[in-house]
């Protein structure tokens, strides 16, 4: 695995700027590796030049998520078919 992660995030000959997201902390990323120097080369290697943006709140997935789950919950208690987006009028 290691081998893998070395080789996918070594210098791109080209400086098109890339974009990695987690929805793990830079905190877990050791944990979820299962070794703490592979992910510190691995967080030295993202963050030598790049920016951390941290971005907290709802999700666009989980809105329309819970969207899709409150309109099922509305349809089934006044007992009417669920209207599915894009279906139609």
């Amino acid at each position: 695995m290691s081998a893998t992660v070395v080789t996918v995030t070594s210098p791109a000959p080209r400086p098109n700027p890339g974009l990695t997201t987690c929805h793990v902390g830079i905190n877990g990323w050791a944990e979820r590796l299962g070794d703490p120097m592979l992910a510190a080369a691995l967080i030295d290697r993202l963050l030598h030049r790049g920016v951390i943006v941290g971005i907290d709140g709802p999700s666009y997935r989980m809105r329309s998520h819970q969207a899709r789950a409150n309109a099922l919950r509305s349809a089934i208690t006044n007992g009417k078919p669920p209207r599915t987006p894009g279906a139609g009028a």
